[in-house]
């Protein structure tokens, strides 16, 4: 389905182009060599062709038109099936987003919702969810919750787009589900394994997970990383979680881990490693671990959320800009003394 993120990405034809939205809605992107993309519908009336303009892009965003293009009859007569819906979702709101384990996410909607895949998106009941969580959470408690999150998050897109007409799930919670409050994960390492981490082989893993405990960064972002995006002692991640660039000054050790490099691995295969070989941490417990052995070394709480890139509250964020890049350089290089200190021999 196409999306708006790759409307960006097209480069101006020779000739004029009519590229199909992915839809069974008729809805099709007029792409011009000046430039100007438009969105427009086309139909068979009678034998003929019948096209109508709906509006140029980006003043008519892919969601909208495609909204505009279901219109009920159009709906009624092509259906997507649950499976088609999660696909396009999947594209256009989840692997923009998560950066680490987009491919996770959609196991809640691919795996855990397995028998609805083909069915009619205007079918699916909220029976036929409660059913699914219920059967999770038996299970997986946490899990449970996170899948009623993203599923209730996937139908507010459907219907937004008007693949829907009403939400089967809009008043779903956790609460009325009775999952139980999830408990957040406390993690960290202790000083021995810091030291097995160090004396990991740095392929495929060793050097990227150093990496990822000495810039608290998150491993999808480590995973992303290309030369190019280091300027003196500075690294830009160009995407984050939150939607915005993040800096982190590089230490020396880190600085040495980057220009070294590692292959680039799916979130999936570390995570897998990591069980298959007994490691009883998980790549994001490096960050909690990054985080409270720099303020064990005097980092304030402050310069931590820094360098962790936790958004502050709206009205700090717009009133508050202050430079931490100083104070980040400063609790990273902590950081480094401290586990040289635990590593070396």
């Amino acid at each position: 389905m196409l999306t708006d993120a790759q409307i960006r990405k097209l480069t101006d034809p020779d000739r004029d182009q009519l590229i199909p939205a992915g839809d069974r809605n008729g809805l099709y992107l007029r792409v011009r060599t000046t430039g100007k993309r438009t969105w427009v519908t086309r139909r068979r009336v009678g034998g003929a062709w019948r096209v109508d303009t709906l509006g140029d892009w980006p003043v008519l965003t892919a969601l909208n038109a495609r909204r505009m293009a279901n219109t009920v009859e159009t709906r009624q007569a092509a259906a997507v099936t649950f499976g088609e819906a999660v696909e396009s979702f999947y594209l256009e709101a989840i692997e923009p987003k998560y950066r680490s384990s987009p491919l996770e996410t959609k196991a809640y909607l691919v795996r855990d919702c397995a028998g609805l895949q083909s069915r009619r998106l205007d079918r699916v009941t909220q029976a036929d969810i409660v059913a699914l969580v219920r059967a999770k959470t038996a299970t997986a408690p946490n899990a449970a919750a996170k899948m009623t999150a993203i599923i209730k998050q996937f139908f507010a897109w459907c219907q937004l787009g008007g693949l829907i007409e009403t939400n089967p799930v809009a008043g779903l919670t956790p609460r009325a589900l009775r999952i139980p409050a999830q408990q957040p994960r406390e993690r960290k390492l202790s000083d021995d394994e810091l030291r097995a981490l160090w004396r990991m082989p740095d392929e495929p893993y060793g050097r990227l997970l150093k990496f990822c405990l000495l810039t608290a960064c998150r491993v999808g972002e480590a995973i992303q990383f290309e030369p190019g995006q280091v300027t003196g002692d500075l690294w830009t991640i160009p995407m984050t979680k939150n939607g915005r660039p993040h800096t982190v000054p590089l230490s020396p050790t880190a600085a040495a881990l980057a220009e070294a490099g590692w292959p680039h691995r799916s979130y999936k295969s570390i995570h897998a490693h990591c069980v298959a070989t007994g490691i009883g941490w998980r790549p994001h417990d490096l960050r909690r671990t990054a985080a409270t052995r720099m303020r064990a070394a005097g980092v304030g709480s402050d310069t931590i959320e820094a360098v962790l890139n936790h958004s502050p509250a709206r009205l700090l964020r717009t009133y508050q800009q202050p430079d931490m890049l100083p104070a980040m350089r400063d609790a990273l290089a902590r950081l480094d003394v401290a586990v040289a200190a635990i590593v070396t021999p």
